[in-house]
């Protein structure tokens, strides 16, 4: 009976230690459990962090993203405002180099007629070199043969040649700024002269004088019609000139305004291409930081699952000790039955030896 109480005893105090230990796990567990939770709460408070950090990061590059989308749009637009510029520009210089080119052209026509009329009043100089050689023949034997009967007629020719010389020196004066003018005139003027010596020589002479005179004065006339046309054409040539020295400074403005745009707009595909890049990798940053975050929410169902394993293990130990409890509870009822039954039978037994002792005596 002894041996059974200290084996029961015995059992006693392995389940108090059993019990020691597994209260122990239990509160070491807690304390994981906790532990667990806190980091959980942690997690969860930085994931939200890195979330809303994110959230905003990207809604900061979308509005970069636009903003830059709506400057490369216009920067797009100006520079095609620029070749429209620029083309109706070139477009308007080709018109005044084509002008040009048409005055110069009716230039160079007016200067071969011009060289023309100058090679035609040439011969007739010529003509009238001949005829006025002529005439000094004539004079020199006219005043050789009737030196003395012609005597007044040739005072009087001399008169009129002192005259004619003096017209020939007012028109020289006044022919100072056309040369081929003067010449032009000179030229008739000695050649009137020697018209009017042969005319007192031979009348016939005179009608071949009218026409010179009349076809000098037509030549005159058509020199100073080519004159005229020849300064406007001169005229519109210079203002031609001026027009497309305006035109050439405009088209290089125009050009340096092309160059410029065309600068803005590699420089608009450079930010585009820099913008594109930045994209590609805020992508890649944003997909490295996703997967971040499903590396952070896989950790995060892993401490829940460590966890719920943790509260189940706990909930276990729990029932396990409250089944220890109990069974030790019973065991302590039937300890106190069987110590109860001990002293009665102790008792009882003593009782007895104390009856026999009696009898005895």
């Amino acid at each position: 009976m002894m041996r059974k109480l200290r084996d029961l005893q015995s059992q006693l105090d392995e389940r108090s230690n059993d019990v020691s230990r597994k209260e122990s796990k239990l509160l070491m567990l807690e304390a994981e459990k906790d532990t667990a939770v806190k980091r959980l709460r942690d997690v969860q408070e930085e994931y939200a962090a890195e979330k809303r950090q994110l959230v905003n990061e990207i809604v900061s590059l979308k509005k970069l993203k636009d903003m830059s989308q709506r400057d490369s749009t216009r920067k797009e637009m100006q520079v095609h405002q620029f070749k429209v510029e620029a083309e109706k520009g070139l477009t308007s210089l080709q018109e005044a180099e084509r002008k040009i080119q048409s005055y110069r052209t009716e230039i160079d026509r007016k200067s071969e007629e011009l060289s023309s009329l100058r090679i035609q009043l040439e011969e007739q100089r010529a003509e009238t070199l001949r005829l006025k050689t002529q005439l000094q023949e004539m004079d020199d034997r006219f005043f050789d043969s009737q030196a003395k009967t012609k005597e007044q007629l040739s005072r009087e020719l001399r008169e009129e040649i002192r005259q004619l010389r003096l017209q020939l020196k007012e028109k020289e004066i006044s022919a100072e700024q056309d040369r081929s003018l003067r010449n032009k005139v000179l030229l008739a003027l000695f050649f009137v002269r020697d018209i009017y010596i042969m005319s007192a020589i031979k009348p016939e002479i005179k009608e071949s004088n009218k026409q010179l005179k009349h076809e000098l004065e037509k030549t005159q006339d058509l020199l100073r019609l080519e004159q005229s046309a020849h300064r406007n054409d001169l005229d519109k040539l210079s203002k031609e000139e001026q027009v497309s020295l305006e035109a050439s400074l405009q088209r290089n403005h125009l050009r340096n305004e092309l160059s410029e745009a065309e600068m803005l707009h590699n420089s608009a595909d450079q930010e585009n291409m820099a913008l594109k890049r930045d994209k590609i990798l805020l992508t890649d940053e944003v997909a490295s930081l996703n997967a971040k975050l499903d590396d952070k929410e896989e950790e995060i169902e892993s401490i829940k699952l460590q966890l719920e394993e943790a509260e189940t293990r706990v909930a276990q130990l729990e029932s396990k000790n409250r089944l220890q409890r109990n069974l030790e509870s019973i065991k302590w009822e039937e300890f106190e039955k069987l110590a109860t039954t001990m002293k009665a039978f102790s008792r009882n037994m003593n009782s007895g030896k104390h009856d026999k002792e009696m009898d005895y005596d």
